[in-house]
């Protein structure tokens, strides 16, 4: 439960602060958040698998209600959202309660394809019809409306852009070859995927000390932030963009690297003891 950056900008509301008072990590948002901000994804993930297994243990056979119910619930918690807050556009894509519908929907995924009830034709049918109708509507919205800033995109977006990529996967798991499958099972998007976990966890701390060490952010208005410290690469923001997000990428792909074999796998070692029989 310590994790708890996806709330950071409820708890920062004027509404909540309205409600409750100051708050104990006001201006977290320019400061700790910085680094921690980036483990938003994480807290959710983990208050979703605290109650999950529970809810598979208890409604194992009335499991897909149970993922109506929580996408339902979801869809409550981002419109209470929308209509009580200023900070809805930052809450409703974080917090856990308005998130968990995106992993029931995953999750029910991976339960249905174990259960003796498993009907293949169904499984292709519903994953070719959701891809081919919600991919196209979800794609035409962000492009023409907008996405997580966009109310309508903020209350059911999330939803159905979860349902589009769960169809995504269906397709994916179920093909024994196809381009699909092709794409998705090359070197690249495999290794990338290995090593996506700590590459997710370290970029923003190692842009952060690649831009100690080399200053050169402008304000939004195209001004310099920092005259005394700006020192772009080569002397101009034309070779700095692209040297410095090499740089990075090349520096975190070589920590992750390092911490998946040094770390990582130590842990992951460990699910031989957790598998199902």
């Amino acid at each position: 439960m310590a994790y708890g950056s996806n709330f950071i900008p409820l708890v920062n509301d004027p509404a909540t602060l309205a409600a409750f008072g100051s708050s104990p990590i006001a201006g977290t948002e320019n400061g700790v958040q910085e680094f921690l901000a980036i483990t938003w994804s994480l807290s959710v993930e983990e208050h979703f698998y605290l109650f999950w297994p529970l809810l598979v243990f208890i409604f194992a056979r009335n499991l897909s209600k149970v993922v109506l119910v929580v996408c339902a619930l979801a869809l409550g918690s981002r419109l209470l959202i929308l209509l009580n807050t200023e900070n809805w556009p930052l809450t409703t894509n974080m917090a856990t309660f308005c998130r968990m519908d995106s992993l029931a929907i995953g999750s029910l995924l991976a339960w249905y394809c174990r259960t003796p009830d498993f009907d293949i034709q169904l499984w292709r049918q519903t994953a070719k019809y959701t891809l081919f109708c919600g991919l196209p509507l979800v794609s035409l919205y962000l492009v023409l409306v907008g996405g997580r800033g966009d109310p309508g995109f903020a209350v059911v977006g999330y939803t159905v852009n979860a349902l589009v990529f769960a169809a995504l996967l269906a397709i994916i798991v179920e093909k024994k070859s196809g381009i699909l499958k092709r794409i998705f099972e090359s070197k690249g998007l495999v290794t990338l995927g290995k090593y996506s976990y700590g590459l997710y966890l370290y970029h923003t701390l190692i842009w952060f000390l690649v831009g100690k060490f080399r200053a050169a952010e402008l304000n939004p208005d195209g001004s310099i932030r920092e005259p005394e410290h700006f020192n772009p690469f080569f002397g101009s923001m034309l070779w700095d963009a692209p040297l410095r997000m090499l740089l990075v990428l090349g520096i975190a792909m070589a920590v992750t690297w390092l911490s998946f074999h040094l770390f990582e796998q130590r842990f992951l070692s460990l699910k031989k003891y957790f598998g199902s029989k």
